[in-house]
């Protein structure tokens, strides 16, 4: 009797123990307590605009330029600018000050933008100098130039005949277009030194004629004078490809009047003989 009971006794307290180690087996992990810790240790970060690409010192920035980086805060420079659409808008036509590498954080240190003081004495090569041309809408393509823009300066003169000439068809003079300076550098459009308004939503327009152009001082003089002379008119260069415009002769008024081709369907022929710099005059057989 005393045997049963003691092994009813064992197996009551081996099922309990079998109990407790299973249920301890199966039991859920413990979530580590460092987890909440690692999550507040965590480094705080800010949005700094960088460069997309290495840009030259002297270069016009643009929004495109522009790309938004994720940087802990303790590795921050000083001056950085924080990625805002406002500091977008703001940088847009900003001057480099320093030649600044792919992905490297802009810092107010390392530009200009336009409107601060010696921003355009800035925009200026070593020996340049800037002067502004009146323009209209279409003679200044129709308001699409931009600072940084490449361009050729076209003048247009209106040549009057010599007192001998009075008898041909050249009486009224001749009109001639030639370019007068090539590959310039445009540093100002419409009294603005930004590619865009204030705004920044609408390109700028050339409603106050102004294109300001960085100049040679033997170029000024050229400028003035053909100002003087005839109509200004701007052509933009493209962005690749060689410019040596000043190449191409003057284009005269007779070239490209419909005068010649009446003259040939009327079995008139005509030679054009060019005076230097007086003129041009005609010999009809």
């Amino acid at each position: 009797m005393l045997i049963r009971v003691a092994l009813v006794i064992v197996g009551i307290i081996a099922f309990l123990g079998l109990l407790i180690v299973g249920k301890a087996i199966l039991a859920p992990a413990p979530v580590p307590q460092a987890t909440h810790n690692q999550r507040a240790d965590a480094p705080h970060t800010q949005s700094v605009l960088t460069l997309r690409a290495a840009m030259s010192a002297g270069s016009f920035l643009k929004v495109g330029d522009l790309i938004s980086t994720n940087i802990p805060d303790v590795y921050v420079p000083s001056g950085a600018i924080v990625d805002t659409q406002t500091n977008r808008q703001s940088l847009e036509g900003a001057l480099l000050r320093l030649d600044v590498p792919a992905n490297a954080v802009l810092v107010e240190q390392s530009l200009l933008r336009a409107g601060d003081h010696g921003f355009l004495s800035a925009v200026l090569k070593p020996g340049m100098r800037a002067v502004s041309l009146g323009v209209n809408a279409v003679s200044g393509v129709s308001g699409l130039i931009e600072p940084g823009d490449h361009v050729d300066v076209l003048m247009t003169e209106h040549i009057a005949p010599p007192p001998a000439d009075t008898a041909n068809t050249t009486a009224n003079g001749q009109n001639v277009a030639k370019i007068v300076l090539s590959n310039i550098r445009v540093v100002a459009v419409g009294g603005s030194l930004s590619t865009h308004n204030k705004g920044g939503a609408e390109p700028a327009t050339i409603d106050e004629r102004a294109v300001t152009l960085e100049l040679t001082p033997e170029q000024t003089g050229i400028i003035s004078v053909a100002q003087q002379m005839g109509p200004i008119a701007l052509a933009v260069q493209s962005l690749t490809g060689e410019h040596n415009s000043l190449s191409t002769p003057p284009v005269w008024g007779h070239s490209v009047s419909a005068l010649d081709t009446q003259q040939q369907k009327t079995g008139v022929n005509t030679v054009h003989v060019y005076n230097g710099t007086a003129g041009v005059q005609d010999a009809h057989f």
